[in-house]
C-alpha cells in the first residue's frame, strides 16, 4: 500500500505525508520525484518502519516545517489505528500476506482497506476496482493504477521508455510514484527525471555479475505474493521458465496457489531452511524440486544441475530468521556466496 497521509494534534494539522504499507513500499520512488522537484530533500521527507521512527519526527521540532512526508507502514499498525488521516491514499497491491498475524485473509484486506477509507483522494489499482465498486470508498478514488500493458492508454503522461529503463519488478511502483506526484501537482518532468537517475535498493531484483548463467538476488522477498511478482517478472523478461531458490520461516501463508504460476514461470526449484516441507508440498509434481537445510547448499546444488543459460531467482518467499539476521543479511550472503561458487 502506498499512502499519503495527514496526521492531526486534536484538532491541528501538523504535517501532510505519504504513508506506505510494507508489502511492496516502493518509498524511495516518490522521495526521489520530490527531491528531482527541488520542493524537498528525500531524507528529511521519508519516516516510519524505513526512515526516521514517526514520534521522534514528531518530537522534533526542527522537522515541522515540512509540507509532505513519506511515511511507511505495516498491516498490523493499520489495524491498530483509529485517527489517521490521509490527504492521498494509495493501494499499491493486496495479496494474501501476514496471515501468522491477521486472523484472515479478509482481514488483512479490511486494513489495508482502511487507509483509502480515511483518505481525501484515493488512488487503487483498476484491478482491484471490484473491492470498492459497491462501497462508499469509490467516491474518493481520483486515480486508478494501469497496468503496465494499458500505461499509454491511461492519462499519465509518461513516456514507456522512461519506464522500461528500470527493472521490470519497478514498473508498478514507478507509475504508481507518478500518479502520486501528478496529485500533488509536480510536474512530469520532474517525474522523468527522477525515474531516470533513480538507484533501485539492494536485493529486490537484483541482478547479480556471474560467469555462467543469469542469477538474481532477491533477498528482500519475505512472502509468496514478493516471489512471485519477481519470478514472473524475471521469466517475461528473458522469455525463459527460471529455477526457484526459496526457503526460511513462512508466514502461515496458503500454498495451494503456487502450482498454479510455479507450472508457467519455474523449471525446477531448490528448497530450504525451517518451512522447506511446505514449498516440498506445494512443487511436488509442478517441476523437479529438492529439499536441502541451507542457503549455501541450494546454491551448491543448483550450480552442480545448471546449465550456462539457465536463470537463477533467489526469491526466498519467507522471513529470515532462521539461518539469517534479517533480510540484508541474506542477500549480502547469497552475494559472497555466489562470487565464490561462480567467480565473475
Amino acid at each position: 500500500v502506498q499512502t499519503l497521509t495527514h496526521i492531526f494534534r486534536p484538532s491541528e494539522p501538523i504535517f501532510r505525508s505519504p504513508v506506505l504499507d510494507r508489502s511492496n513500499p516502493p518509498q524511495n520512488l516518490p522521495a526521489s520525484i520530490l527531491s528531482s522537484s527541488q520542493r524537498w530533500k528525500p531524507w528529511e521527507c521519508m519516516i516510519g518502519n524505513i526512515g526516521k521512527p514517526v514520534l521522534q519526527f514528531l518530537m522534533e521540532e526542527t522537522e515541522r516545517n515540512c509540507d509532505w512526508v513519506i511515511i511507511e507502514v505495516s498491516s498490523f499498525q493499520l489495524h491498530w489505528t483509529q485517527s489517521m488521516r490521509a490527504d492521498i491514499g494509495v493501494v499499491l497491491n493486496i495479496y494474501p500476506n501476514h496471515l501468522d498475524w491477521h486472523s484472515s485473509y479478509y482481514d488483512y484486506k479490511k486494513a489495508k482497506i482502511s487507509l483509502l477509507e480515511n483518505s481525501t483522494q484515493g488512488v487503487m489499482p483498476l484491478a482491484l476496482k471490484q473491492l470498492v465498486e459497491n462501497t462508499s470508498i469509490i467516491n474518493r478514488i481520483k486515480e486508478w493504477i494501469p497496468s503496465y500493458s494499458c500505461l499509454n492508454e491511461s492519462s499519465l503522461a509518461i513516456e514507456s521508455r522512461v519506464i522500461d529503463a528500470l527493472p521490470y519488478a519497478l514498473h508498478k511502483s514507478a507509475i504508481a510514484a507518478c500518479i502520486i506526484a501528478k496529485l500533488m501537482n509536480i510536474e512530469t518532468y520532474h517525474c522523468c527525471r527522477a525515474l531516470e537517475e533513480f538507484q533501485p535498493w539492494p536485493f529486490r531484483c537484483q541482478h547479480e555479475s556471474s560467469s555462467y548463467g543469469v542469477w538474481y538476488n532477491d533477498a528482500k522477498s519475505s512472502n509468496l505474493a514478493a516471489a512471485r511478482y519477481a519470478i514472473e517478472s524475471v521469466s517475461r523478461r528473458h522469455g525463459s521458465q527460471v529455477i526457484w531458490i526459496a526457503g526460511g520461516v513462512t508466514k502461515n501463508e496458503e500454498f495451494s496457489e503456487v502450482a498454479r504460476w510455479a507450472r508457467k514461470f519455474i523449471s525446477q526449484a531448490v528448497v530450504y531452511g525451517q518451512d522447506r516441507e511446505l514449498f516440498l508440498e506445494a512443487l511436488i509434481g509442478v517441476c523437479p524440486v529438492s529439499p536441502v537445510a541451507t542457503l549455501d547448499e541450494a546454491m551448491k546444488l543448483v550450480k552442480r544441475t545448471m546449465k550456462k543459460t539457465d536463470v537463477i531467482v533467489y526469491s526466498p518467499a519467507a522471513a529470515s530468521f532462521d539461518q539469517f539476521e534479517n533480510f540484508q543479511h541474506r542477500g549480502q550472503f547469497f552475494s559472497e556466496q555466489l562470487l565464490g561458487l561462480l567467480p565473475v
